[in-house]
């Protein structure tokens, strides 16, 4: 499936359609990790988080000019909502919406669909 991301207002939508159901267990492993570091935890948690989404968006973002290293860079901004979603206190699908809408306002020609 690819997104039109020309069209305002349906590209968080569709972008939280290409990522698969929930990792949960993903989600407990970085649980147990944070328990033992937090600070650890979290950045892993960061990491884990932007591995996985690149892996459903890069063939979407990749030819408007977002790369792996700038996504990343994206969603280690949204640390927070991440941390609050390893710890049980962000549903899954809001989390991908926010981190989808961040890319989309951070880079005009991914929002626009252009150069």
């Amino acid at each position: 499936m690819s997104v039109d991301v020309s069209i305002p207002g349906a590209q968080v939508a569709d972008l939280v359609a290409l990522v698969s159901n929930e990792p949960l267990e993903l989600r407990a492993e970085l649980r147990r990790g944070a328990g033992e570091s937090p600070t650890v935890g979290k950045d892993a948690a960061v990491r884990a988080v932007a591995e996985l989404l690149w892996r459903s968006w890069d063939g979407e973002f990749m030819p408007l000019g977002v790369d792996a290293v700038s996504f990343c860079r994206v969603v280690q901004g949204a640390d927070h909502e991440v941390w609050l979603w390893v710890m049980g206190d962000r549903p899954y699908e809001q989390l991908v919406a926010t981190i989808a809408g961040r890319v989309l306002r951070r880079f005009p020609s991914a929002e626009s669909g252009t150069d």
